[in-house]
């Protein structure tokens, strides 16, 4: 018989960042993933972060595959809190 003694929860949300590695926005992404898992740790969720080479500008937030943060269709960076606020009420509706 096995026993675990040491177990992890998964996190159990997941948000994926999607960002410009044309222009390096892994800097703005590292922020926003500090900031989500200041907020909620990584026990509740996992965020990871894709640079896309092929689409300029780019800096979408999808949390659990849904799209909430979209730069591209005019959300623009998430540089204050109200973007931020919402990001954070999505993760807060998935959990």
């Amino acid at each position: 018989m096995w026993r675990i003694t040491n177990f992890r929860r998964l996190a159990s949300v997941k948000v994926n960042i999607i960002y410009c590695g044309v222009w390096d926005h892994r800097p703005k992404f590292e922020l926003v993933q500090s900031q989500i898992l200041d907020e909620f740790g990584a026990d509740k969720v996992n965020v990871s972060g894709k640079a896309h080479m092929n689409h300029s500008g780019i800096f979408n937030v999808l949390v659990n595959d849904q799209l909430v943060h979209e730069k591209l269709a005019g959300d623009g960076h998430v540089d204050n809190d109200a973007k931020l606020n919402r990001i954070f009420q999505a993760i807060d509706d998935a959990l």
